[in-house]
């Protein structure tokens, strides 16, 4: 899209880039407007900052610092001064923020292993309104989902995108709310 974004040889981006911009745009279409946004595994930031005008303030949390580092570079760059990026333990750093703010709305984009029980754990303390949860392992989502959805939440819709052609590999973008909203 507009977004102009740097990264090291020690960050992740999705290869399909024309994929990935759908992906993203389907990820912030669902996103409803709010004031505190996380993004938990955040990598460079791309998601943060295509949803910038989604929430007043936007926390990415990413685990690699020199990703940490591009992506408040990318903030500077977007000028997207409302959106900011820590170095941490997603699950641990969640916590710490929903101590001093509610998070109304959280993106997560783990690895292929899914969500750990520390990051669940997190998301039930936290209870955010909304959850976007992009995958590139629909059974570890699955599986997470169905967690999440005994903790009070309930799966809107999965979205599926063929970042991968001719191989068996698909990510998948799914909004959970809570059931009692």
């Amino acid at each position: 899209g507009r977004l102009q974004l740097n990264l090291s040889c020690a960050s992740f981006f999705q290869l399909n880039r024309p994929q990935a911009y759908q992906l993203y745009q389907k990820a912030a279409s669902l996103i409803k407007p709010c004031t505190t946004l996380v993004e938990a595994y955040s990598g460079i930031g791309g998601i943060s900052l295509m949803l910038k005008d989604k929430a007043k303030t936007i926390i990415g949390i990413e685990s690699i610092q020199e990703a940490v580092d591009n992506a408040n570079e990318n903030a500077r760059l977007n000028q997207a001064d409302h959106v900011r990026f820590v170095c941490g333990d997603a699950a641990k750093e969640m916590k710490k923020i929903s101590r001093k703010r509610k998070i109304d709305a959280v993106v997560v984009d783990p690895p292929r292993i899914g969500l750990d029980g520390a990051m669940i754990e997190s998301l039930r303390q936290c209870q955010p309104e909304q959850i976007v949860y992009i995958s590139c392992n629909p059974e570890t989502q699955a599986r997470d989902m169905e967690y999440l959805t005994k903790q009070g939440y309930k799966a809107e819709g999965v979205w599926p995108f063929d970042l991968f052609p001719f191989t068996e590999h698909v990510e998948t973008v799914c909004l959970m709310s809570r059931k009692d909203k």
